[in-house]
């Protein structure tokens, strides 16, 4: 039996795993997934750190009725953003703030002032110095998206702009379009339309820098005090008849007319 001699170097190794047993191989792959693993696990305790220790976090829902103001820490700026979704924000560098956009209602109604969006009923001084009132009237209004900025800015943030800010203005702009008539004038439907689109537009006017719109106003037929709808009530009968009384002499004279052109 012949020996190996040592000096002589080995035959490498024939077969059908030249590179060695696929153990080896399979060691290798799980201990390249394992730390891929230990890396997407670090970063995820990392983004938790993040989101827990930084004020704001770093995902930011918006939802279909609001709108987001995001504040830049560093710049000062500001940008507003209504598309529902998640904002990934920068930590400690941006600050979100978030408004309702979902419209509300002002009312003015009965006698007694409930809350900021239900005041009242609304009286006026009529340009002929008597006075009318109505039992109701509604007017819905909304955030412009686009100038949510300064409705944080004027009024601060969710539904800080429900309390107060219509109640400033409606009551003194509705006077002041519905006080343009006398009492019968305002009894004619044609006013009480052109007064309230007038208020309407007002309205916009004076709430277009607070970051508001008027959607809607509305209003209820115009009450007088008894003396005064028993006054207006004869009036329309009078005027009802006198315009019978037109159509009559007017019929009278075609009939004459009609009967000299037979003679």
């Amino acid at each position: 039996m012949s020996v190996p001699d040592p000096s002589v170097p080995a035959a490498p190794v024939s077969g059908p795993f030249p590179e060695g047993p696929p153990s080896g191989r399979r060691r290798a792959a799980r201990s390249a997934l394992e730390a891929i693993a230990g890396l997407g696990a670090a970063t995820l305790v990392v983004l938790w750190w993040i989101n827990d220790s930084s004020t704001t976090g770093v995902l930011h829902q918006i939802d279909d009725n609001s709108v987001s103001v995001i504040h830049e820490a560093w710049s000062d700026g500001v940008e507003v953003d209504d598309s529902p979704g998640y904002r990934v924000l920068r930590p400690w560098s941006q600050d979100p703030y978030t408004i309702s956009k979902t419209p509300i209602e002002y009312t003015m109604r009965g006698n007694r002032w409930e809350n900021a969006n239900l005041t009242p009923r609304l009286a006026v001084r009529a340009a002929d110095g008597s006075n009318f009132w109505f039992e109701e009237v509604r007017i819905q209004y909304a955030v412009l998206p686009e100038r949510a900025d300064v409705v944080l800015s004027d009024s601060g943030g969710d539904f800080a702009w429900h309390h107060g800010i219509m109640d400033a203005y409606a009551r003194a702009v509705l006077r002041d379009a519905l006080g343009r008539y006398t009492v019968e004038q305002i009894v004619l439907q044609e006013n009480l339309r052109d007064g309230t689109r007038a208020a309407k537009e007002r309205l916009n006017e004076v709430l277009e820098p607070h970051g508001l719109t008027v959607l809607e106003l509305s209003t209820t037929r115009a009450g007088f005090p008894k003396t005064y709808e028993s006054v207006v009530q004869r009036r329309k009968v009078a005027e009802q008849e006198i315009q019978k009384t037109a159509q009559e002499l007017e019929q009278l004279r075609a009939s004459r007319a009609g009967n000299l052109a037979i003679l």
